[in-house]
């Protein structure tokens, strides 16, 4: 088994909880309960959605291999079906059934053809593992002929401009064109040495990015479907988080404390979104309205929770199979 990379853990971990911090306050944005606070809750949304998606689909892409050929692709493509394709059929299932529980109280209610029809259209958070699954196909297909990184991405890059041009309203192809690009940048990362000069670039143009957003688009946040020229932030917020995470420090409480759970990243991510419109709702109902006691219980809880239910998930076999499906398959 191969070493892991530190850095890389830590990187899952603290992009995790930057997601958990991002979907609590758009959960309490979309209450409609905290109308005083929409300011603050949209340029909190904003500062973290930026960051976070990009880079995990950037650290999956740092992984990426080349497919040498069609074999290769396809048995790639197979092992990407149970490793994504399982969990999100799985947790798809969880979403609804949770739904349907809180009924008229959850924000994106669903009926029963919203879950026959997941094979074209995700549930809610669970729109990652779809659209994560998509790039690899799209990605890994080209990857049998060119085996050049910088003429991958051109080319998703191309694909960015086409669907943010042109766009469809077939989920999957425009959610993998617009996330491709940044996926073949974390590939083209892989090799690349990035000093704290770098990461003061970047940072100064996210800094420079939310003072234009502020001043000219700041009622909602860039959108995942078609972020049009507002997506030339994601490569500098990419390139940023891979620079400062590739310096931090290591052997110290808190960067050891992400690198564990970012070793667990995508099961937290997939069992979050639940437990955090559970927690909101439950407040509500109990008459807990106060924003920052809103805000703070929902993150620890989400976070301590999701972490919780994974050690639970993880002890029984069942369970663990729906999160980590190639450890009881075989695969060659």
């Amino acid at each position: 088994m191969a070493k892991r990379i530190q850095w890389i853990d830590f990187g899952k971990g603290i992009t995790m909880l930057m997601v958990v911090l991002g979907h609590v306050s758009l959960g309490l944005l979309n209450s409609n309960m905290f109308v005083e606070y929409k300011q603050l809750l949209t340029l909190l949304i904003e500062m973290v959605y930026v960051i976070h998606m990009p880079v995990f689909f950037a650290l999956s892409g740092y992984f990426f291999k080349f497919a040498s050929d069609k074999n290769a692709y396809f048995r790639m493509i197979f092992k990407k079906i149970l490793t994504l394709g399982i969990p999100y059929v799985a947790f798809s299932i969880i979403m609804f059934l949770l739904k349907s529980i809180g009924g008229d109280t959850v924000r994106n209610p669903t009926s029963i053809m919203t879950l026959v029809n997941i094979y074209r259209e995700p549930i809610d958070h669970l729109w990652f593992l779809y659209t994560l699954f998509g790039v690899f196909v799209y990605i890994g297909l080209l990857s049998i002929f060119i085996k050049n990184v910088d003429i991958l991405l051109l080319i998703s890059l191309i694909g960015y401009v086409l669907i943010n041009t042109y766009p469809t309203d077939i989920f999957l192809i425009q959610r993998v064109l617009t996330w491709s690009p940044v996926f073949v940048l974390g590939l083209k990362l892989r090799n690349a040495s990035l000093s704290k000069n770098v990461a003061v670039i970047s940072c100064l143009f996210y800094i420079l990015y939310l003072i234009y957003w502020k001043m000219t688009n700041s009622t909602t946040q860039i959108s995942y479907n078609q972020p049009g020229i507002w997506g030339i932030i994601f490569p500098f917020t990419v390139i940023m988080a891979f620079a400062v995470f590739s310096i931090m420090k290591d052997n110290n409480v808190f960067f050891d404390y992400f690198v564990k759970y970012g070793k667990i990243s995508l099961s937290i991510y997939m069992l979050h979104e639940p437990i955090a419109s559970v927690v909101r709702i439950a407040m509500f109902k109990v008459g807990i309205t106060n924003f920052y006691i809103q805000w703070l219980v929902g993150i620890i809880f989400a976070w301590y929770l999701s972490i919780i239910i994974y050690n639970l998930m993880h002890r029984i076999s069942f369970l663990d199979f729906f999160l980590y499906p190639l450890k009881y398959l075989k695969t060659t």
